[in-house]
């Protein structure tokens, strides 16, 4: 009897998106006798959401003229379009993400999330013009090199934000602080927001988007400080609006694009692990398959616990599913929780270094497959 396997890897940050990954495996693993392969590309949000996506619903694309996060030069951004479902999806790493970003413009209070409200408009107008009917918005919330709570998005929609003098700020963090007023009306958008995000922490505090994403997108100490105050002025400032929206549990996703989606346009969440294992089908793709082989390039303990490849591996696992495992690395004290009955394959132990494994990617793969199709 031929054993079925499932390709189902996350992206590898920075590579390869997860559906030229799944496709890599399977082209080295297609000649494999007695297999029966099947692939299916996931995301938890981040890099490679689009082309999961593209993969799992069949979508058109939708190109938009939008400006970057840094300045007012424009690129081209691809979205998908469900045309039977009446859906559009967005990654945020492609309108706002490093990828975009010149390292030196990689200043997080100098970044706005404009591009975001960009593609609404031009989706409200493509509406408007009867090109495409649109009922659900979901962004793939992770990878972002913004940290700005969403505001940029708001300043499409005529946001204004002024300081104690009553002069009119620029709506960037390195301003929020300061901020004495806020002016917003809600505007009437003709569909609905969902985010897709693969982080659970808070807003504000210790754990927060400015402590624990602005270090990563290159602020330092005090910078981190100016977007704590900034993000805790602003959640005040709409607090005393008395808007009609909970305060508690504010996500932290995306540099509080999560938050500022939802608190400006009252838009919806979902976790990946639901996203992955229900839009995706996760569930229903695993059921009766024999080997379930997954990965992404750094798997850590954040990883395991609610991230791409780790929302594969535990589903696995509860499903008694023999898994393999592919990753670029795995800490020791994450191999160890996941035991043995996870086949781990390390592509940063066919070669000398890390960088050595990140240029030479595609041969790692190759010799990962090698590998896999012994375990096989």
């Amino acid at each position: 009897m031929n054993k079925k396997l499932l390709i189902a890897p996350n992206s590898f940050k920075e590579v390869a998106d997860s559906d030229k990954v799944a496709d890599m495996f399977r082209e080295h693993l297609k000649q494999e006798s007695g297999l029966n392969i099947e692939v299916l590309p996931i995301s938890d949000g981040g890099d490679g959401f689009l082309n999961a996506c593209k993969s799992a619903f069949g979508l058109e694309v939708l190109s938009y003229e939008i400006t970057t996060p840094y300045d007012n030069s424009t690129f081209s951004c691809e979205t998908g379009y469900d045309r039977q479902r009446k859906k559009i999806y967005i990654e945020s790493a492609r309108v706002l993400g490093l990828r975009v970003i010149p390292e030196d413009q990689r200043d997080p209070l100098k970044l706005s999330s404009k591009g975001i409200g960009d593609l609404f408009l031009k989706i409200i107008d493509d509406i408007r013009q009867n090109k495409i009917t649109v009922d659900e918005v979901i962004i793939g919330i992770g990878g972002t090199g913004t940290n700005d709570l969403g505001l940029g998005v708001c300043s499409r929609f005529e946001l204004e934000l002024y300081d104690l003098f009553g002069k009119k700020d620029k709506i960037i963090p390195e301003y929020y602080y300061r901020i004495k007023e806020l002016k917003w009306s809600a505007p009437d958008l003709p569909f609905k927001i969902k985010v897709v995000i693969d982080v659970n922490n808070p807003l504000l505090g210790r754990k927060g988007a400015a402590r624990t994403f602005g270090p990563q997108k290159g602020a330092d100490k005090g910078e981190v400080e100016v977007m704590e105050l900034g993000f805790t002025k602003i959640v005040n400032l709409l607090k005393d609006k008395d808007i009609d929206r909970s305060f508690e549990n504010l996500s932290g996703a995306g540099g509080g694009l999560a938050a500022g989606l939802y608190l400006f346009f009252n838009a919806s969440t979902v976790e990946a692990k639901e996203f992955i294992r229900k839009e995706l089908k996760l569930e229903e793709k695993i059921i009766d398959k024999d080997i379930i082989l997954t990965g992404e390039g750094s798997f850590d303990g954040q990883t395991l616990n609610g991230k791409g490849a780790g929302i594969v591996l535990n589903l696995a696992v509860e499903m008694n599913k023999k898994v393999i495992l592919c990753c670029g690395n795995i800490t020791q004290d994450v191999k160890e929780m996941i035991g043995d009955h996870v086949d781990v394959i390390e592509l940063s132990s066919f070669f000398g270094s890390k960088e050595e494994s990140i240029s030479n990617f595609e041969k790692g793969i190759e010799l990962a497959s090698r590998k896999a199709a012994l375990l096989l």
